[in-house]
């Protein structure tokens, strides 16, 4: 869990990570933002034994931060939607609508992700 770029870090620890992958002129951008923290939870899926529980449990705590430890206060998701959508508004000029893919929209992105599970198989 080392901060990689484009990564958002708070007192040397990472709370948002994020991944991209480039194929010709199409981006794929995935990302997360800890709302709680994610230690034990991590720990109990992730470690056969008490012990190795304990230890992944006192790295995640080393290395990432939530934003309820930076802000001190429960956030709920949609609270974090809302920011991120002003955030992007502002800064792109965009006007987002929520909405659903019409069904040439959904044949596209089966397409797509068919040819990208090709791809990688």
């Amino acid at each position: 869990m080392r901060p990689a770029i484009g990564d958002i870090v708070f007192n040397g620890k990472k709370f948002i990570g994020s991944a991209q992958m480039w194929q010709g002129t199409s981006l794929l951008q995935h990302g997360s933002v800890v709302l709680k923290p994610q230690g034990k939870a991590w720990g109990r899926i992730s470690a056969p034994d008490t012990a190795t529980r304990k230890m992944l449990h006192q790295k995640l705590e080393a290395r990432t931060i939530s934003l309820q430890e930076i802000l001190n206060r429960i956030v709920e998701p949609d609270e974090v939607k809302a920011a991120i959508k002003t955030g992007m508004t502002l800064t792109l000029g965009a006007v987002f609508q929520a909405g659903e893919l019409c069904p040439e929209e959904w044949v596209l992105a089966r397409k797509i992700a068919l040819r990208h599970q090709n791809i990688l198989t």
